[in-house]
């Protein structure tokens, strides 16, 4: 079966029932519009008259009308219904796939021309940042990781157009034309097929990360020789840690889980042991950076996907961890090597450097990397993990 449109759905796909939820949900939202048409205008006409100040005022607004809106979850819920009826979306951007798998919505850009600006700024600023790296001495390998649903193209909801189908590609073909180490994720990662990703999470599954790894430690034990067998790692994989796993998709999705006959409950994580032989007291001469692929900072866990024990396992080589979670792509490398610039942390001989193909078409809004804060919060915060 061919993958629906972008679009809403038709009414004659839909049965009685939907139908008739469709129309008393959307009646239930005009009247819930009205409602809050009413408090608003209320909270407007009921603020001091001396807060002359536009910040105050919109404080203030903002402040009246979240006590004035009993009706806010109910009004929230119904448009989670409408949105999951119409287009198999969550309310807060979750794609809803075939068999409960959940995607995110920032891997469909919404404007192509801003997504094409977005993936040509990306380019430059990573070949720039590779120019930075060279004056150091700093060797650079780029993972290119593909986006869930590209992996899991059969059980995403709706199709994408051509320009986002071949956006991989592209890119990769662009990173390699620019003369930087590239190695692609996407075979490995299409050879685990469902198993390649958690179910209601972003972020691919420890046989996923242990794929990957597994294909990146080849291309580093051809290309850097030397920098392997330095610190051996050995693997435990019969003493397991087991974490339970909400999924950050799964924290997203606000609209009633028994409306959609399914339940979402934390998946279950089994990781490996992986511990050093030998002990390294010298900085390593191997650094990954990137996103949560790779680093899971302020969480229970730091690194959920152990991608960088299973590359130290892979090289039998230490390695440093210096990537970031929520910041995107060139925050987390820009805040790292401005420290290695700044002579805090030494130059690594090989960075390794995780990108996330979605980022070539979505960033992140800059009040949320303020928000989240720097990889390195206090002027002291010198090194990486």
């Amino acid at each position: 079966m061919r993958n629906r449109p972008f679009s809403i759905s038709s009414f004659s796909t839909m049965t009685f029932t939907e139908k008739c939820e469709a129309y008393f949900v959307g009646l239930m939202i005009l009247i819930l519009g009205g409602i809050g048409l009413c408090t608003l205008l209320c909270a407007a006409t009921t603020l001091p008259r001396e807060w002359t100040g536009w910040l105050d005022w919109r404080t203030a607004l903002a402040d009246n009308l979240t006590e004035a809106m009993p009706h806010r979850p109910l009004a929230k819920a119904a448009f989670g219904i409408l949105e999951h009826d119409l287009f198999g979306q969550g309310s807060e951007g979750v794609l809803i796939g075939k068999s409960g798998i959940l995607f995110s919505n920032q891997d469909i850009p919404q404007f192509r021309m801003q997504a094409l600006e977005i993936e040509t700024n990306l380019l430059a600023y990573i070949t720039a940042a590779a120019d930075r790296m060279e004056a150091k001495g700093a060797a650079l390998v780029i993972i290119l990781l593909p986006d869930k649903r590209r992996i899991l193209a059969e059980h995403f909801p709706h199709a994408v157009p051509p320009w986002l189908a071949q956006r991989y590609d592209r890119v990769a073909q662009s990173i390699d034309a620019r003369g930087l180490g590239l190695v692609r994720a996407d075979a490995p990662l299409k050879d685990l097929g469902t198993a390649a990703f958690m179910t209601q999470d972003t972020h691919w599954s420890i046989a996923g990360s242990a794929a990957v790894a597994r294909h990146v430690g080849l291309h580093i034990r051809q290309a850097f020789p030397d920098l392997v067998e330095t610190n051996p790692h050995e693997l435990d994989e019969e003493d397991l840690e087991i974490l339970e796993w909400e999924g950050d998709l799964r924290t997203f999705l606000s609209l009633p889980l028994m409306r959609l006959n399914r339940t979402y409950p934390p998946q279950t994580i089994a990781r490996p042991y992986i511990a050093a032989q030998t002990y390294q007291t010298d900085a390593p001469e191997i650094t990954v950076v990137g996103t949560s692929y790779t680093g899971f900072r302020n969480a229970d866990v730091d690194d959920p996907w152990m991608f960088t024990d299973f590359l130290r396992f892979e090289l039998g080589a230490d390695i440093g961890l210096c990537s970031d979670w929520g910041e995107g792509v060139e925050t987390p490398f820009g805040t790292y090597w401005q420290r290695v610039e700044q002579g805090h942390i030494p130059a690594p001989k090989l960075l390794i450097w995780e990108i996330p193909e979605r980022y070539f078409g979505y960033r992140i809004p800059e009040a949320e990397i303020d928000e989240l804060g720097s990889l390195f919060e206090k002027e002291e915060d010198q090194t990486c993990d």
